[in-house]
């Protein structure tokens, strides 16, 4: 893997989808996906061209709505701070995941790099302080010239000391349903590893189209905006039947055999929903613009027919309630 490939897992290698929230076959949370809270990432600066070219690449994948364009003078001047509003695994996640690109950083606690800009600030000030005083002690030219100084070193300096605090991702500004996700790759990288190799590999199938809708439906589409996007019922559907395989998929494999052939059903009636789901919007996608009542019916279809499914299984009626597996110590 190449250091700076930006679409292989850190932790197996594996290829991923650049909106993908975590690794399908491993569940490791990939940097792109940020949990909130009191902390900001700031990056060091990079001096080479080709490595800030790398750095810039990669980081416009994570987050796409970065602009390469100040990301890259940001970096070429000093440090920066790359996004604010984080938890302090988020941060460590993009920092270990930038190490390979030899892209240094550290992580602050807000407020942390305030101090840093007022140290910044002051010490042009004093600049400007000194050059008022040399104004006042010469005449003519030399005077007009100190005040010149004096003016432009403040400007300059606190515009410097604005553009290095200030982030260039505002997490607050993201997608805060990502939490959710991560909760959810938590469970999903605990579960997968211990699944039967023909459960788990069903399961990585779903995961992977689960995580393509979620694209799609992150997306400007007509398609996505027809299901309300990340505010509608179906994103919230996906992810629970992504949820709702796990847990069927671990049943399988501590169920009585009585009962394994139901579960089986079970998974592949979520499976196949999941999958028509995945068709539904790749059709969308390839067959052009529909009338908006007609794609809002579609969606709606697909929807229902989703959490059909999860309710489904879900149910007293097919739910039988196992201990879950221990462990081993």
């Amino acid at each position: 893997m190449k250091a700076h490939d930006p679409t292989s897992c850190t932790g197996c290698g594996a290829e991923y989808v650049k909106t993908d929230p975590f690794c399908v076959q491993c569940g490791a949370v990939l940097p792109s996906a940020v949990s909130r809270g009191g902390f900001s990432v700031e990056l060091s600066d990079v001096p080479s061209e080709e490595m800030r070219g790398d750095a810039v690449k990669v980081l416009k994948k994570w987050f796409p709505q970065l602009d390469s364009l100040e990301l890259a003078e940001q970096l070429k001047a000093g440090r920066s701070v790359l996004i604010a509003g984080i938890d302090e695994e988020s941060g460590a996640r993009i920092l270990d995941a930038l190490k390979p690109m030899k892209v240094g950083g550290r992580l602050i606690r807000s407020g942390q790099k305030q101090t840093d800009s007022r140290s910044l600030l002051f010490g042009s000030l004093g600049i400007s302080a000194i050059s008022l005083v040399a104004a006042i002690l010469f005449f003519g030219p030399l005077s007009l010239l100190f005040i010149l100084i004096a003016i432009v070193s403040g400007v300059v300096a606190a515009l410097s000391a604005r553009g290095r605090s200030e982030p260039l991702i505002d997490a607050a500004a993201g997608h805060p349903e990502d939490e959710d996700w991560i909760k959810l790759a938590q469970e999903y990288g605990q579960e997968i590893g211990r699944l039967a190799p023909e459960y788990a590999t069903q399961v990585k199938s779903l995961a992977r189209m689960v995580l393509d809708v979620r694209g799609r439906l992150r997306s400007d589409s007509l398609a996505a905006s027809a299901a309300g996007k990340t505010r509608g019922d179906l994103y919230q559907r996906i992810k629970d039947a992504l949820t709702t395989a796990l847990h069927i998929a671990e049943r399988l494999g501590s169920e009585q055999s009585e009962h394994s052939s139901e579960l089986k059903e079970e998974l592949d009636a979520l499976t196949l929903a999941v999958q028509k789901t995945a068709e539904m919007f790749r059709n969308l996608d390839t067959e052009g613009v529909k009338e908006a009542p007609a794609l809002a019916r579609e969606m709606q279809d697909i929807t229902e027919s989703v959490d059909r499914i999860v309710q489904e299984v879900r149910s007293p009626e097919t739910v039988r309630p196992v201990p879950r597996r221990k462990t081993p110590a």
